[in-house]
């Protein structure tokens, strides 16, 4: 049965969907989709924190590892040798996963500045991209071009990015994204970019002519538009959650990124084993 689709309109003031904009939307949704199906147990930023003050713990307990013979009682030796242990066994779980996410963000900000304009992202959240149980797809509609030399990563873009993300995450949320009983166990997030057949991407992405998913699965979708007209620049955006596939707005493509296909990125992520919990 085909759900009514659903439609929220939001303005937002400044240029914010510039390449840097873009990359870091990409990346909030694509922690936003890790932590809401349990796949990580803290949010993406946490998780960056709490790797890092790991790194720095073990570099603390192997500089202080010298001075156990002759400062430390045997009892203390003990406990510090099995702090170790525990501090290296967090480490190694959550190694792979951040060079996952990393190696996926690199691959996306490599893709974003190879191609002429970024028009759709999907994520796909399953055992397969063309079987997955969960679909969030993020649409960039241009309404006249956004003038050149705008892809600067100045910290007041990157801000307003980072509230139009947080607005996106908003209305996800409300619209029941992520929401209990969607915790599938481990599994991997997809991610795949329509782009030009023309381009030559990097090694990270192959393309995907004939990529079509299960109709079964109802996909949420933002489109975020930007308008530039006359030095005058509106934000909005559209949700819709539907449950069939759709390209985006023939009217809101420009004509010379004909020839749309699917590229799909070789980096993959999986999440966590037993992060499950109740929405």
């Amino acid at each position: 049965m085909k759900m009514a689709e659903t439609t929220l309109e939001i303005q937002t003031e400044g240029r914010v969907v510039d390449k840097p904009g873009v990359c870091h939307i990409i990346k909030e949704v694509i922690g936003f989709v890790l932590y809401m199906h349990q796949q990580i147990h803290h949010t993406l930023q946490q998780l960056e924190v709490e790797f890092a003050s790991l790194k720095l713990e073990q570099q603390r307990m192997v500089a202080a590892s010298t001075e156990r013979e002759t400062q430390f009682k045997p009892s203390s030796q003990r406990k510090m040798i099995g702090q170790s242990r525990e501090l290296k066994r967090g480490i190694k779980k959550l190694e792979k996963l951040m060079t996952s996410i990393s190696n996926l963000l690199s691959a996306v900000q490599t893709m974003v500045h190879e191609i002429p304009e970024v028009q759709v992202v999907l994520l796909a959240l399953g055992a397969s991209s063309t079987r997955p149980q969960h679909l969030y797809e993020i649409c960039f509609s241009y309404k006249g071009l956004v003038p050149k030399g705008v892809e600067n990563c100045a910290p007041r873009k990157i801000a307003r990015a980072d509230v139009l993300s947080k607005k996106i995450i908003r209305e996800l949320v409300s619209n029941g994204a992520g929401c209990a009983g969607s915790y599938l166990g481990p599994t991997k997030l997809f991610l795949l970019f329509k782009a030009p057949a023309s381009i030559s991407p990097s090694q990270d992405f192959l393309p995907k002519r004939d990529y079509t998913y299960s109709k079964k699965v109802q996909p949420f979708r933002v489109t975020i538009t930007s308008c530039h007209e006359n030095g005058e620049n509106e934000r909005s955006i559209q949700f819709y959650k539907e449950d069939t596939l759709m390209d985006t707005d023939p009217q809101n493509v420009n004509p010379h990124l004909d020839d749309m296909i699917w590229f799909q990125c070789k980096h993959t992520v999986k999440g966590l084993a037993n992060q499950g919990q109740q929405c």
